[in-house]
C-alpha cells in the first residue's frame, strides 16, 4: 500500500505509528487543495495521437519541448495535466516551475503546490538520512526552501507553506529551524495535524543529539 506523502516523510523522519500514519493519510487532503491551470485547446494532432495510443510518456517530452519554444500556458496547462494522469513527478516538477518563473501563474496554491511534489520527488532520498542525500534531492530540499520563503513574504500567515519549510528544514538535519516553523505552522493552523507530528520529530530528534 503505498503512504501519502506526509506519512512517507514522516516515518522516514522516524514517526512509524501505524495510528499517526493512517490520521496524516486523512490530514493530507489539507496540502492538495491548490488548482492546476485550467485545461488547455487540444494538442495538436501528432501529441494528440501518441495520447490516444497510450505512448504518453513520448506525448509529455513533445509538450515539454513546445513549452520552451512557445511561451504558452496552454502546453504547460496539457502537460501538467497529463503527468498528473501518469504520476510522473519530475514533469509535473517541470510544469510548475515553467508557469511560476515564467509569469503565468503565480498564486500561492500553485507555489505549495510545487513544494509539495518537490517534497514528494526528495523522498526516495531521505530514508538513510541527510548524510545519504543525493545532490538531486537535497537540491529539490532546497528549492522547497526558496519557493515557500516566497510565499511567506506575501502571505505570511500561510500555515502549509510553513509546514513545508519544517520539513525541508528537518530533513536537511537543521532541526532548530525545523521546530521554529512547524510551531509557527500549528500556532497558524491548529487543525494542521501533519505539522504537528512533524514538530514532535524534529523535537525528539532535536533532543536526541548531544
Amino acid at each position: 500500500m503505498r503512504l501519502s506523502l506526509p506519512s512517507r516523510l514522516l516515518f522516514h523522519a522516524g514517526v512509524g505509528s501505524l495510528a499517526v500514519l493512517v490520521g496524516l493519510g486523512v490530514a493530507h487532503s489539507l496540502l492538495t487543495g491548490g488548482r492546476l491551470p485550467s485545461l488547455a485547446p487540444e494538442p495538436g494532432p501528432y501529441i494528440q495521437g501518441l495520447l490516444e495510443s497510450g505512448d504518453k510518456r513520448t506525448a509529455l517530452q513533445e509538450l515539454h519541448r513546445a513549452s520552451q519554444y512557445l511561451d504558452d500556458p496552454g502546453n504547460l496547462a496539457r502537460m501538467l495535466q497529463v503527468a498528473r494522469q501518469e504520476q510522473d513527478l519530475d514533469y509535473q516538477v517541470l510544469g510548475l516551475r515553467a508557469l511560476i518563473e515564467r509569469g503565468h501563474k503565480t498564486d500561492v496554491s500553485v507555489y505549495n503546490n510545487l513544494c509539495r511534489l518537490l517534497l514528494e520527488r526528495a523522498g526516495a532520498g531521505l530514508r538513510a538520512g541527510p548524510s545519504a542525500l543525493d545532490a538531486a534531492r537535497r537540491n529539490d530540499l532546497l528549492d522547497v526552501i526558496a519557493y515557500g520563503e516566497r510565499v511567506r513574504a506575501r502571505s505570511p500567515a500561510d500555515a502549509v507553506a510553513r509546514f513545508h519549510l519544517g520539513l525541508a528544514r528537518l530533513h536537511l538535519g537543521e532541526e532548530s529551524a525545523a521546530i521554529e516553523h512547524l510551531q509557527e505552522a500549528v500556532r497558524l493552523d491548529p487543525a494542521l495535524q501533519p505539522a504537528r507530528v512533524a514538530l514532535n520529530a524534529a523535537t525528539a530528534r532535536s533532543r536526541g543529539r548531544p
